[in-house]
């Protein structure tokens, strides 16, 4: 949230956002950030940016059908993951 901050005042060094730019604000806000969470907010809208508010929040890890099928995808990965996908293809967890 500190760097959206920065974006949404204009004192991001290397982002800046506009009219035609997007933010999606993927999960609620943290218990007593609410304030300055609408303050960011605020400062998007007055830079004409289109806000989505939408729980779209998720783990960030894949299920295990979507680790079954890159398996074999031919990607390069670290033996680490290969080892904690080849056991879930297999019905194991790791």
């Amino acid at each position: 949230m500190a760097a959206l901050s920065r974006m949404a005042s204009g004192m991001h060094r290397k982002v800046h956002i506009g009219p035609n730019d997007v933010v999606v604000m993927s999960s609620h806000p943290i218990p007593g950030n609410e304030l300055a969470v609408d303050r960011v907010i605020n400062e998007l809208y007055k830079l004409r940016a289109k806000v989505i508010m939408q729980d779209t929040h998720v783990s960030g890890h894949a299920c295990a059908e979507d680790l079954k099928a890159s398996v074999f995808s031919g990607e390069s990965r670290n033996m680490r993951f290969l080892s904690m996908e080849s056991s879930i293809t297999e019905g194991q967890l790791p």
